[in-house]
């Protein structure tokens, strides 16, 4: 094997530095002449040489090709850069280390859930999620408000009683994302757009909402993506929470949150989903926090229907925005997860 040029090998070492590079002193703040360093950690950049083991007769032309990534200004030598710090690092390593772990066992779950949709705990997979699901994040939701739509076309007026749970012994329940058919839950969501992104298909774009005053809720099975900076990745201390990376794994892929295929009579995008909430039940989980693939609020779904939540006010008729239905009809997203990283889904699985 020939050895690489000289061009070659500083094309390597500058890319490995230049992934190292997040900003640069132009896009930090000042203080009485002091730089204050708002994005990044502050690292001269001689040390990324060195890590990077660039010899010295290459650092000029190495430094030559490198820019910072916000603004594209060029680097000198004698500069401090932005890097990552060692809790994002660490979250980008737990992310990778997840998916590579689990995103082929985790598509072989969901086929074998087609095929035998009662015999999950028996998969290796399903398994480990009954095994794990209470080291999976949880949290503790304060007091606040939630909402939840009803179609407009179901009811020519709602009132309160109306937009409560469904009774299973008056009504039919469809089997839902995170229930089977004939249980009934609290499907809650952050806003009034979100509550009507949740319900309606393409052709619709109002709903009855109402709005609820939920009290204090432990134990939630927490399945919202997070960021390394959120306080659900650091403990009390600062460091990274451990959490099982099949938890991470489900939490930052697509199988919880494929969109609903409308009108369809089977739904293989509910299999995992309802697993896991099955999982978090027996568990003795009080219910689901999460987020769609319809809109940028949350969800709730608290699994005992005679929870009692209090009205704020009467049914009303929401509309959505613009901005919403291009939000319900995914046209910001890459792959369908909006995810609270950006740009950044670990699984595009297929439907």
């Amino acid at each position: 094997m020939s050895r690489p040029t000289r061009s070659t090998r500083i094309e390597r070492l500058a890319a490995e530095v230049q992934s190292r590079i997040v900003s640069c002193p132009n896009e930090q703040t000042s203080e009485d002449g002091d730089t204050i360093w708002i994005f990044g950690c502050p690292t001269p950049l001689r040390d990324l040489l060195e890590n990077a083991d660039v010899p010295e007769d290459m650092e000029d032309e190495v430094i030559a090709e490198l820019v910072c990534p916000k603004c594209n200004s060029p680097l000198e030598t004698w500069q401090d850069v932005g890097t990552q710090y060692s809790f994002e690092l660490h979250h980008e390593g737990m992310l990778a280390n997840a998916a590579g772990r689990f995103y082929e066992s985790l598509i072989q779950f969901r086929e074998f859930l087609k095929t035998y949709p009662s015999l999950g705990g028996t998969h290796p997979v399903g398994k480990k999620i009954l095994r794990e699901v209470e080291m999976f994040p949880k949290s503790a939701l304060p007091e606040r408000t939630w909402f939840r739509a009803r179609p407009t076309k179901a009811m020519a007026d709602a009132s309160p009683d109306q937009m409560m749970p469904p009774n299973p012994l008056k009504h039919r329940i469809m089997g839902g994302r995170f229930n089977h058919a004939e249980q009934s839950h609290w499907y809650l969501t952050s806003s009034p757009d979100s509550a009507v992104s949740e319900i309606t298909s393409k052709e619709e774009c109002s709903a009855w909402v109402q709005e609820f005053r939920v009290p204090p809720l432990a134990e939630i099975l927490d399945l919202r993506a997070y960021c390394a900076e959120d306080e659900r990745a650091l403990d009390e201390h600062g460091e990274p929470r451990e959490y099982p990376l099949l938890a991470v794994a489900l939490i930052f892929g697509e199988l919880l949150y494929h969109a609903q295929e409308r009108g369809a009579e089977f739904h293989p995008e509910y299999l995992v989903p309802r697993f896991v909430a099955d999982a978090a039940k027996h568990k003795g989980y009080a219910g689901i926090c999460h987020r769609s693939p319809r809109h940028y609020g949350e969800n709730l779904v608290v699994f005992d229907p005679s929870s009692v939540f209090a009205q704020v006010g009467m049914p009303r008729v929401v509309t959505l925005s613009e901005d919403a239905l291009k939000q319900r009809e995914r046209l910001y997203f890459d792959s369908g997860f909006p995810c609270s990283v950006p740009d950044f889904t670990m699984f595009p699985c297929s439907p």
